[in-house]
């Protein structure tokens, strides 16, 4: 990796906030697993205990999508690589093996917007985004280690 140490310390933050967000996605996400095994749909007339875990869940799923836009951006500086638009900053990201494609990113930042602007009118609703929320979670986790891995290939 190339870059000055301005860039390699944007990028150390931003891989530490990436981290830290991912970290809490996982227990919040790992929380619900106990109650809602994988594959079942989120269910109506959940208790407000339940139902606030899983705004929990979307607060923590928001700051980690964020989080790895972030530390992307910080990447592509740091490898003298910047990008002016974001799309092409996720073409590179895709080359690196770190996102998996820009439909999955556009779907997963979706999500995030849907979280702060959808009306969860109804509790089908509410259990809808819930369900999709939690199937794309652990994607929007997995940033992180990929990030990780993708770095200790340059550290030696």
């Amino acid at each position: 990796m190339s870059g000055e140490s301005k860039y390699l310390s944007a990028f150390g933050d931003a891989n530490q906030a990436l981290q830290s967000a991912a970290q809490n996605l996982r227990f919040t996400y790992s929380r619900i697993r106990t109650w809602l095994p994988e594959g079942r749909p989120v269910p109506t007339g959940l208790s407000s205990d339940k139902c606030e875990q899983l705004d929990a869940l979307a607060i923590r799923y928001a700051r980690c999508q964020q989080m790895a836009g972030q530390a992307f951006k910080a990447l592509a500086l740091l490898e003298a690589e910047p990008q002016e638009r974001f799309i092409d900053l996720l073409a590179l990201m895709v080359k690196r093996g770190l996102v998996e494609s820009i439909e999955t990113w556009n779907r997963q930042r979706d999500l995030r917007n849907d979280a702060g602007h959808i009306y969860l009118a109804t509790e089908k609703d509410f259990a809808d985004y819930y369900t999709s929320l939690l199937a794309a979670a652990p994607g929007v986790a997995a940033y992180a280690e990929r990030l990780t891995a993708y770095v200790k290939k340059f550290e030696k």
